[in-house]
């Protein structure tokens, strides 16, 4: 490395520590407090020995020890600041190094001596291993001037703690290799291998330095709150991870989850009037580091008086303050009977002349566990009952209707009295606590989107005879734990992403369902086998997309529209029952990466656009009757290696095989008539074309050197096409001696300009 360069980068470098370390920098001495610092902490000699100053900052009496022979001090004991020589003595062996300690009560500081052998080598007196602090040093390794010119070094850059320079000190007392090493503030031990050359000399010198002290950060250390059910959220740091625990009988706090804003947890409602405190404990057992943080929550306050008859003990701000009628829930007084902690801990009945509950009427209110309305109540609006998150049973056998997001974030509800309803909808139960969900019959539709969505809870979901459909999207989005689903006989269709990403699903029960929307049942991981009855006239698109557990497929379906399997990647065995699917749409079994082996039923006449697009483990395929292949049928299949198409197939349309990157083989027989472009966009280099083909594209795409042998006269151009049939290739065209005029003719036009046409 040119020394002008270097001394440029190392005086940036040299300004970047300066504002970044301050180490350097004097430190105030509190009064009373003891100092003793050193001017430097190495000392290097060359072979011929010699003497330099150390200075000395002390606040009292001093003395010095020296181990090593070989040099000595001027002086060895001192009160105050001083200056110490340090000479060494001419050296004719072998690199060595002493060391001085300088002792001022308990402290104590130490300088590493080292000088070069004898040797006259550039490199052979040089110390291999140099032994850091985690704080960091500056490293110093002496060379000669006349050694210094030529000389370069090498190391891995992307250690970024370390910096190094060659040449002489700004005030000439140093002449030789200075290397910076700056803080190591991780928990582990590092190294790095400076190698120095000169000519055909090299040598290597290791720097290793200590590991940083460990710490752990969570804040805040104390968290308060209330008697209530709480999530609390706390951020952790440091420079290891963290192995979370509890303190002994602290069952009340339970971690939830973590996510870029801190780690959260719930701490349970405190049951009694007594304040509570636990920790929560945050460890890593391989460096032995610990931190605590205190959780302290509040007694439930003591029970309040029962309020008067014809009054609502109702207020969401807390217990104890004066009873009051709520007559912006409720359309008028209503008589009330309100039970208390130990009797009926938050059951509220309503008694007397109610109709309706209004929007947002009781909604946020955390102490009802049970609810019962009277008879009276048919109408629930918008949010009535919204988080109400305490809400266990709810009893209204005169309900006809119910507003969006009534119960919406009831995450404890768990019994419903259905009442009257007749519809269900948006947002209506969205995240409630359900486990086994039975919708009655007088239920027709449920036509609110999302209507059950992220009922984390929910197992099963049945329908009772007389529930007719899910026009809703979306109704039971991502309710992760729902195992199985059963259709009643009158249910005819359910609609976009009913079940979509029931991750647990694994039986359906599918009834008189004649209609399956699209996304329906996209993303159920544990369905493995699936027989759809013929009674399911329509299967949507995507319906059963990402189910990535299918293994079988036995389907009866009139129409499977687009991507109705994509990406079921465990998919082995398809079958489609004969002579009742008429219509598949594009992609229907894209991406099924497990497929081996697919027969077309024999009573269809078309595959589809992209039918099994990228099928990585696609090998073999039966085409029975097919008559028209579509679209990019079987692009990127990267399996497929020889391909033989029956006569029976008159058209072969675009991109056919696109990207297959291992046929090496296609096999063209009489009776195919149409070819559009991009059939030998792949490995194929010889393509022999019947004569019965009487229409054709640009089959080579590509710009490899191929061979096409034709059979009979020279088809007409595809319609539509932009490339020649061999593209910009170089390729050999062999034509029938009889038919070569013809061929000659559209030379540039049909084949292409740079081709070959040969005679046979």
């Amino acid at each position: 490395m040119p020394m002008k360069r270097f001394l440029t980068l190392f005086g940036i470098m040299a300004l970047i520590l300066a504002y970044g370390c301050q180490e350097d920098k004097p430190e105030e001495v509190t009064p009373g407090e003891q100092k003793l610092t050193l001017s430097s902490h190495n000392v290097a000699f060359d072979a011929a020995g010699g003497s330099v100053e150390l200075t000395i900052t002390a606040t009292s009496a001093w003395s010095a020890t020296v181990v090593g022979e070989w040099c000595t001090l001027s002086v060895y004991e001192g009160e105050g600041d001083a200056t110490v020589g340090v000479t060494a003595t001419a050296n004719e062996g072998e690199l060595r190094s002493a060391e001085i300690s300088f002792t001022m009560g308990e402290k104590c500081e130490k300088v590493t001596v080292t000088q070069l052998a004898a040797d006259k080598g550039p490199f052979g007196a040089l110390q291999s291993l140099y032994e850091v602090p985690a704080e960091g040093a500056h490293i110093q390794i002496p060379i000669p001037a006349e050694t210094l010119e030529g000389l370069e070094w090498s190391y891995d850059y992307s250690h970024e703690w370390l910096w190094i320079r060659a040449g002489e000190s700004e005030d000439m007392s140093f002449c030789g290799v200075e290397i910076e090493v700056l803080c190591n503030n991780d928990p582990v031990t590092r190294e790095c291998v400076v190698t120095l050359t000169k000519g055909a000399d090299v040598k290597d010198v290791t720097i290793r330095q200590a590991a940083g002290e460990v710490y752990l950060e969570v804040t805040p250390e104390l968290v308060e709150v209330d008697f209530t059910e709480q999530e609390i959220t706390l951020s952790v740091g440091g420079n290891v991870e963290f192995d979370t625990t509890y303190s002994d009988g602290c069952d009340w706090i339970a971690f939830k989850n973590e996510n870029y804003l801190g780690r959260h947890f719930t701490v349970s409602e405190n049951p009694t009037s007594i304040p509570r405190e636990g920790q929560i404990i945050f460890q890593n057992t391989t460096y032995n580091a610990r931190v605590e943080v205190t959780v302290r929550q509040e007694g439930r306050p003591e029970r309040p008086a029962s309020p008067p008859n014809n009054q609502i003990w109702y207020s969401t701000w807390g217990y104890g303050e004066t009873p009051y009628v709520d007559d912006s829930s409720f359309d008028q007084k209503i008589v009330s009977n309100v039970y208390y902690w130990e009797e009926k801990l938050g059951i509220i009945t309503f008694e007397g002349d109610v109709t309706e509950v209004k929007d947002g009427g009781w909604d946020y209110d955390d102490r009802c566990t049970k609810i019962i309305l009277p008879e009276s109540v048919t109408k629930i609006g918008q949010k009535g009952f919204y988080k109400c998150t305490r809400l266990e049973t709810f009893v209204a056998p005169g309900i006809t209707e119910i507003g969006s997001e009534s119960f919406a974030e009831c995450e404890k509800l768990t019994s419903f009295d259905w009442g009257k309803l007749a519809d269900i909808p948006y947002k209506a139960f969205y995240k409630a606590g359900f486990v086994d969900l039975v919708i009655p019959g007088h239920i027709k539709d449920i036509t609110g989107a999302y209507a059950f969505r992220e009922c984390k809870n929910l197992k099963t979901v049945v329908f009772e005879e007389g529930v007719e459909s899910i026009s809703g999207s979306y109704v039971f989005n991502n309710a992760t734990a729902v195992e199985s689903v059963k259709f009643p006989s009158t249910m005819k269709s359910i609609e976009v992403g009913a079940f979509y990403a029931n991750y647990a699903l694994s039986s359906i029960e599918w009834g008189g369902l004649e209609s399956i929307g699209s996304s329906a049942f996209s993303a159920c991981m544990a369905l493995e086998e699936l027989e759809v009855p013929a009674t399911v006239k329509y299967v949507g698109g995507g319906a059963f997309h990402q189910c990535e557990g299918l293994k079988k497929v036995v389907i009866a379906a009139e129409t499977i529209d687009h991507n109705a399997f994509s990406h079921c990647i465990s998919l082995t065995d398809i079958e489609i029952k004969p002579t009742t699917t008429n219509w598949i749409g594009t992609g229907v079994f894209t991406d099924c990466d497990a497929l081996e082996h697919f027969t077309f039923p024999d009573h269809f006449t078309s595959t589809g656009e992209e039918t099994l697009h990228y099928c990585d483990k696609l090998t073999t395929i039966d085409f029975a009757n097919i008559e028209t292949i579509q679209n990019g049928c079987f692009a990127w299949c990267p399996s497929l290696t020889e391909i033989n198409i029956p006569g029976t197939v008159k058209t072969i349309e675009s991109n056919v095989f696109l990207a297959c990157k291992n046929i090496t083989s296609i096999i063209l027989n009489e009776g195919t008539e149409v070819i559009c472009s991009s059939l030998a966009h792949n490995e194929t280099t010889t393509l022999t074309i019947p004569a019965s083909v009487k229409v054709m594209g640009g089959v080579f795409a590509d710009e490899s050197s191929d061979t096409i042998y034709f059979k009979g006269d020279c088809p007409e151009f595809a319609e539509g096409e932009e490339y020649p049939w061999c593209g910009d290739t170089t390729a050999t065209v062999y034509c029938p001696a009889v038919y070569y005029e013809n061929f000659s003719a559209k030379r540039e036009t049909y084949l292409g300009y740079y081709v070959t046409l040969v005679a046979y």
